[in-house]
């Protein structure tokens, strides 16, 4: 995994073909979250990757053996300015969300058309002032949701 990110970044830099970066643990396994922390220092310090990155973490169908809490892992998202989600491979508990973020955000960081609550937002290189009122009128659309941004896959 790092060799590939390593490289990809640094052949591409931070202007990447790599529109989002997924690092997944397992909540059963200390080792795996350590192993997640690491890349994400790597990725975000050392790399200075600025684009998003998902914190997935897997296998939280097996509660009564888990060794990771969600408090913990957010924390780490928050850290590391990532996106965070709870996944179960085995259920299909949160894969269409995950999925779904991850092309919203892809879609993001090529400028394309992204669906923010229940309006449409525009491309990137249309009018200011238009942006700026598509912008008032989400903040005004989501007054009162108190979500974790770290756990909001969909916001940009």
């Amino acid at each position: 995994f790092s060799l590939i990110v390593n490289e990809v970044l640094k052949l591409q830099g931070p202007r990447s073909a790599v529109d989002t970066v997924l690092v997944v643990f397992s909540v059963i396994d200390t080792a795996s979250y350590k192993n997640a922390s690491k890349k994400l220092q790597v990725i975000r310090q050392d790399l200075q990757y600025d684009n998003p990155i998902f914190l997935v973490a897997n296998k939280v169908d097996l509660a009564r053996t888990r060794v990771v809490s969600e408090k913990e892992a957010r924390k780490l998202a928050d850290k590391y300015k990532c996106k965070y989600v709870e996944t179960s491979v085995v259920l299909n508990h949160n894969i269409d969300e995950l999925l779904v973020g991850i092309v919203r955000q892809a879609r993001y960081q090529q400028g394309g058309f992204v669906m923010s609550g229940s309006t449409e937002s525009i491309p990137k290189n249309r009018n200011k002032v238009a942006r700026f009122t598509n912008i008032l009128i989400d903040k005004i659309m989501n007054i009162g949701h108190k979500e974790i941004p770290c756990t909001n896959l969909f916001d940009v």
